[in-house]
């Protein structure tokens, strides 16, 4: 088991350690911070169901 440090707000941290279960290799990442970060608030917003117009 590999333990990964990780401090931010994301569903996978827990503990200052990233829970991810299948992180797979990044080669070519041209964003800031972790590509796998899933904010708690967005996890929850795309669960909603959506309104009907």
């Amino acid at each position: 088991m590999t333990l990964i440090p990780c401090d931010e707000n994301c569903i996978y941290q827990s503990d200052g350690y990233c829970r991810l279960e299948s992180a797979s290799e990044i080669t070519d990442c041209t964003v800031n911070g972790c590509v796998h970060k899933i904010e708690p608030q967005a996890a929850v917003n795309s669960q909603e169901p959506k309104q009907p117009l």
